[in-house]
């Protein structure tokens, strides 16, 4: 993750770069203008005869201060907006992760509902990455009482599973459960992250369930 982390880094510093050499060129180029003309006409007008003009004053926009001025105010303005593009891009939509249950058919249907005490229950989650950049995902798997609404963070989990994705990758993975009391249960599956800085584990606040019906 680390070399990501610095490729990262230096896509969203080298339109900067660009940027801020294009700017010194032109600022160069500006300067020089006169001298880089003239050079031109020389090499490539050498055939032309030199013959005196009238009040000396130039007479194309190439000179003229004003235009010059508007001319790399619009281009500052360019060149500033595409050095920010990639952190723009970047952040304008917020990051997000998304987990869910697929039953056996591969789609968010067809799941159980009602089992036996001990029946193995085969489910896959899914999870997806869409926070930018590559992250190390943990998923652990709780069985609670389906009065409880929020996932019991606080519960040993009965399932963990970990991988790392990529930006814009999925994860399905398929477990397999069982519970050996009878009545009504949630099967939480929440989501969590390593943070990159640190690689502390770090809950998402995202989650799914199952709602199981456990009858002898």
């Amino acid at each position: 993750m680390r070399p990501s982390l610095y490729l990262g880094i230096l896509y969203m510093a080298l339109p900067g770069i660009i940027s801020a050499v294009v700017v010194a060129a032109l600022i160069i180029t500006y300067l020089k203008r006169e001298r880089i003309i003239g050079k031109l006409m020389i090499r490539f007008r050498s055939h032309y005869r030199v013959v005196r003009g009238g009040s000396g004053k130039s007479r194309t926009m190439l000179f003229n201060e004003e235009v010059l001025a508007v001319i790399a105010a619009i281009v500052v303005v360019f060149l500033v907006f595409l050095s920010f593009y990639p952190a723009i891009s970047k952040y304008a939509i917020e990051p997000y992760a998304v987990i869910a249950y697929l039953g056996p058919n591969g789609t968010i249907t067809g799941y159980p509902s009602t089992v036996y005490p001990g029946e193995s229950i085969n489910v896959s989650i899914y999870v997806y990455n869409g926070m930018g950049e590559p992250i190390w995902f943990v998923v652990r798997v709780y069985i609670a009482n389906a009065s409880l609404i929020e996932p019991p963070l606080n519960a040993t989990p009965i399932v963990t599973i970990q991988r790392i994705l990529l930006n814009n990758e999925t994860w399905v993975q398929g477990i397999t459960i069982s519970i050996n009391g009878t009545g009504n249960y949630r099967v939480f599956a929440t989501l969590w992250m390593y943070d990159p800085n640190n690689l502390e584990l770090k809950y998402l606040d995202t989650y799914t369930y199952l709602t199981l019906n456990v009858t002898s």
